[in-house]
């Protein structure tokens, strides 16, 4: 079974102010798929990490884009 996190656990684990998260919630932005048990809100750990490695950026992306030493990336 998949470990459910609290708002305040995602919250440290994505560096989002928690009030940040509930915020996100109640106006329909972007975040991991929610949970309700009863009034109680959780995110489940696997789409937690689907929702990170969705949102984690490609060097590949910009493929024109420079590296801080200057070089193309």
């Amino acid at each position: 079974m998949d470990r459910l996190l609290t708002p305040r656990e995602l919250s440290a684990l994505i560096a989002l102010a928690q009030r940040t998260i509930y915020n996100r919630r109640a106006t329909g932005g972007d975040l991991p798929p929610a949970i309700l048990l009863g009034r109680h809100v959780r995110f489940k750990a696997s789409d937690v990490q689907q929702w990170i490695a969705h949102h984690q950026e490609s060097r590949d992306k910009n493929p024109g884009t420079k590296t801080p030493e200057g070089d193309q990336a």
